[in-house]
């Protein structure tokens, strides 16, 4: 059964991939088109087509040299949806003058995880509505494992609201006390400085709401799961009073402290998150570490200033 949101999915799942491939490619606005396929009235697909009389060869530099253009496009269309603010659709993002019989159905939170994971090249299951609550493996199994652990479950791929506006996807939530978790995969989270910058600013805003952040690799969530749940175990527990913080810890530095408000700025090294996956996991367990010892954080990179 389709849920009452596939229509729009579908059209802003179509809207979303022409903007990462027109601006990745540096087509014209109206060098690309999008269709449905149907049978017997149903839609069983989305096709994308070149507009103009002869082509103009955009289509097929998506699937040349291990479809490196394809993970670019959809790069940049994660990159438009997930940075801006708006409720929904607006111009910044998916919104443009051709699309306008679609803005009212347009909905950029609908179809971040379908974009992750063809980013990932694995469109072939789970992508749909009717998948959202595992969109990936590494969620099936996160999900599989608190299970195991006898740890209460949680409400997957949640829309993070700060202030009555919808800013992002959440993989897991919790609520009484409000937790929530970002399972962070290393091929689109730490793919350019930029990025790193966008998910700051998203945890930051979170946290900034009183909300506790944690945030796990697929080597966390494979590897040392018993020390996740032990930490998701105490973050159900809530927050102890904050204890005494180091001037610097793995993976971070504190820069500021303030005791009253039980809240520290700290900064990561943005470069070397893009260049090494272990400098990337030591900060992201640095930054759980302190605020399960009850502090909130509010995050900087050493990349362009702050975020």
């Amino acid at each position: 059964m389709r849920g009452p949101d596939f229509a729009g999915w579908r059209t802003t799942l179509a809207e979303s991939l022409l903007l990462g491939i027109r601006e990745s490619l540096s087509a014209g606005e109206r060098d690309l088109g999008w269709f449905e396929r149907l049978e017997a009235g149903v839609p069983i697909a989305l096709v994308v087509y070149d507009t103009m009389p002869g082509g103009t060869d955009h289509l097929p530099k998506l699937l040349a040299h291990e479809c490196d253009s394809w993970r670019a496009a959809i790069g940049v269309a994660l990159q438009h949806l997930e940075s801006c603010t708006c409720d929904a659709s607006c111009h910044r993002c998916l919104r443009d003058f051709w699309n306008q019989r679609h803005h009212a159905v347009l909905d950029r939170f609908l179809v971040v995880g379908a974009l992750r994971r063809l980013a990932d090249l694995d469109p072939a299951t789970g992508i749909g509505p009717d998948d959202a609550r595992l969109e990936s493996f590494l969620e099936e199994e996160f999900y599989a494992r608190l299970d195991a652990a006898g740890l209460p479950a949680p409400t997957l791929q949640v829309i993070g609201v700060v202030g009555g506006r919808r800013i992002i996807r959440v993989d897991a939530e919790y609520r009484s006390p409000d937790v929530s978790i970002f399972l962070d995969g290393r091929s689109y989270h730490a793919m350019d400085q930029a990025k790193i910058i966008d998910d700051l600013e998203v945890r930051n805003r979170l946290e900034g709401a009183g909300v506790l952040v944690l945030e796990y690799t697929y080597h966390d969530v494979l590897e040392r799961f018993g020390e996740i749940a032990a930490q998701i175990a105490s973050a159900l527990a809530g927050a102890p009073p904050p204890t005494n913080l180091p001037l610097s810890l793995p993976g971070l530095t504190v820069l500021e402290v303030d005791k009253d408000t039980c809240r520290c700025n700290v900064e990561v090294d943005a470069s070397a998150w893009v260049a090494d996956e272990t400098a990337r996991q030591r900060s992201l367990d640095a930054a759980n570490r302190l605020r399960l010892a009850g502090w909130r954080l509010h995050g900087f990179t050493n990349a362009y200033g702050s975020a």
